[in-house]
């Protein structure tokens, strides 16, 4: 830190030279980030102006709605479904939907024509994190095995 705790900018750091199979010395070059996997694509920017604050936190940055204060955790239509805020996909039906302590519960998710899952379920610090399959928005996690429902899932 600087005398006035702004923080001191650090000089880059080089590349080592790597040896090669011929002795010779390479720079290894810079990686490029992996190409997405999901259709929807948009960078930081263009996310924080399309989702409210709170949005974009929970979604892009993986973080924790509050228990009890999600807009739809009373909500149990008859008909319809639930879609992801970031994309508009269709993840859940109404009839999914279930009550449960907190947050917003569902037992199934949707799958399309072509058998792909609406959701896609990935390792996240030791539980299951589930994230819209079309643009990657984190959805929160699944859990397995509470016997809320016949499918004994939870997401």
């Amino acid at each position: 830190m600087g005398d006035r705790g702004a923080p001191v900018k650090q000089p880059a750091k080089k590349a080592a030279p790597v040896p090669t199979k011929e002795g010779k010395q390479t720079v290894p070059k810079k990686r490029r980030p992996p190409k997405s996997r999901y259709p929807v694509q948009k960078s930081e920017a263009e996310w924080k102006k399309q989702l409210t604050k709170d949005e974009f936190k929970i979604l892009r940055k993986k973080g924790t709605q509050r228990s009890g204060c999600g807009e739809y955790d009373r909500i149990f239509p008859e008909s319809g479904f639930f879609g992801c805020r970031g994309c508009g996909h269709p993840l859940y039906s109404a009839k999914s939907k279930f009550p449960d302590k907190g947050w917003s519960a569902f037992d199934k998710c949707y799958h399309s024509t072509e058998g792909k899952c609406h959701v896609k379920v990935r390792e996240d610090m030791g539980g299951l994190e589930v994230v819209c399959a079309n643009c990657g928005s984190h959805l929160g996690h699944v859990f397995y095995g509470e016997r809320h429902t016949e499918t004994n899932e939870r997401h």
